[in-house]
């Protein structure tokens, strides 16, 4: 059980990098897309910059599906933890009922401690 905990944290841990470098690579694109502008002069560098936008959308929607997963994993494995904290979604047993007492007999008497 604690391997797969461990496991589920790694791979979350593996998303969040991949979302960070996602991300970089966006802020980086951008920056190219920007200069690209400045630097525009003809239909060539328009479709250049219609790439750069084409990428860039594409890169968000895949950091949206990396943020969407992640929060996901972390939902499921708060929940798994709060269920293990509640004994693992099992009821406690019930309490164990009281013998009769039978006349004569003490309790002590019939191993009852």
């Amino acid at each position: 059980m604690l391997a797969l905990q461990l496991d589920k944290q790694q791979f979350v841990m593996e998303m969040m990098e991949n979302r960070r470098l996602n991300n970089a690579k966006i802020i980086e694109l951008e920056a190219r897309a920007a200069l690209e502008m400045e630097e525009a002069g003809g239909v060539k560098e328009g479709h250049r910059i219609a790439a750069f936008a084409a990428a860039i959308g594409a890169m968000r929607a895949h950091d949206e599906h990396l943020k969407s997963r992640i929060d996901q994993m972390l939902k499921q494995m708060e929940l798994e933890n709060d269920a293990s904290a509640d004994g693992g979604g099992v009821g406690k047993p019930p309490a164990t009922p009281s013998l009769p007492s039978l006349p004569g007999i003490t309790s002590a008497a019939a191993g009852v401690v």
